[in-house]
């Protein structure tokens, strides 16, 4: 009889910290920052003639339409009609959407 309870109490604590094993991983697999490398590899596909360019990794706090996420930034310079123009971008932290990019 006391072999069973024990068994049911094992099982109880095995399944709870399973369930908090998942539960955990679901957690922060969703709050994982997106590859920078991989935002500017996008950025760069959407223009000719790229020169430089350049993405910072450290996620900053951004708010637009009453939105708040985290995101980074980062630039390009291309050569349009032999004449450098530079651009900056803003791509979401998290899922590497781009959220503007403007000539500056």
């Amino acid at each position: 009889m006391q072999n069973n309870k024990l068994r049911l109490i094992i099982t109880i604590i095995s399944l709870i910290t399973g369930l908090g094993a998942i539960g955990t991983y679901i957690y922060f697999k969703q709050f994982k920052y997106y590859n920078c490398e991989d935002i500017l590899q996008q950025v760069k596909s959407q223009f000719n003639n790229v020169e430089t360019s350049y993405i910072l990794h450290i996620p900053k706090t951004y708010q637009k339409f009453g939105i708040e996420t985290k995101v980074v930034h980062g630039g390009i310079s291309v050569t349009k009609n032999n004449k450098p123009i530079h651009y900056e971008f803003i791509a979401d932290a998290f899922n590497g959407q781009v959220i503007d990019i403007y000539e500056v």
